[in-house]
């Protein structure tokens, strides 16, 4: 056990892009191929900002509202994805400063550990092989595996329960609105990184910590 700001924490549960990697930024930038690849036409700024933290069903949706019922989301994921590996085991995983550390002393700690991701198991479990800290973890929970993505707090608590914790024994690491609202609502002790998007009011009061 942990004692964190007088917090007894016994587990850490890590959401993955913009958190533990710095992909959001790749992210954006194969979906921008992609899109102009399949349908003529990037993929704006506004709706990828939009999309950070969503499950690929309600970025999905997301998509109909902004470029029409039509537009083929899944092709434009499925490719995206191809450029993400492409680039990802050309270049390796780009880990965010200090991440190692962190994941060391959380171990060390004795704390049960688990990533809850709104990626496919597919992808997460090559980036967090390819980035040496799949050894970290006890247990994944991926955006493939559950009915309702972030913002609803399910995959958090599905987490928490497979490590045979309480979502309120543990630490919840993120840095999207989508994000810090499901493991809020989880019952989280939630921290907050930044990353691509400046939190806004509603983003900070959901975060017991914000760094």
């Amino acid at each position: 056990m942990l004692i964190f700001h007088d917090y007894p924490v016994q587990g850490a549960l890590f959401d993955m892009d913009g958190t533990m990697f710095d992909t959001e930024r790749l992210r954006f930038q194969t979906l921008k191929q992609a899109s102009q690849e399949l349908i003529g036409q990037e993929f704006s700024d506004e709706y990828l900002m939009q999309c950070l933290g969503l499950s690929a069903q309600t970025a999905e949706q997301l998509a109909q509202s902004f470029y029409g019922e039509d537009v083929p989301y899944k092709a434009i994921r499925k490719r995206a994805d191809e450029l993400e590996l492409e680039s990802v085991r050309h270049n390796g995983v780009p880990i965010k400063k200090g991440l190692i550390q962190v994941l060391e002393r959380l171990r060390k700690s004795g704390l049960r550990m688990a990533v809850a991701t709104s990626s496919r198991r597919a992808i997460a479990e090559e980036y967090l092989i390819n980035a040496n800290v799949y050894k970290f973890f006890d247990l994944l929970v991926c955006g493939d595996e559950v009915e309702k993505g972030k913002p609803h707090p399910e995959i958090f608590i599905k987490a928490a329960q497979k490590l045979n914790l309480q979502p309120q024994q543990c630490l919840m690491f993120e840095d999207s609105e989508n994000g810090i609202c499901s493991a809020c609502d989880a019952g989280g002790i939630t921290i907050l990184f930044k990353d691509i998007k400046e939190p806004n009011d509603s983003m900070l009061a959901k975060a017991n910590f914000y760094y």
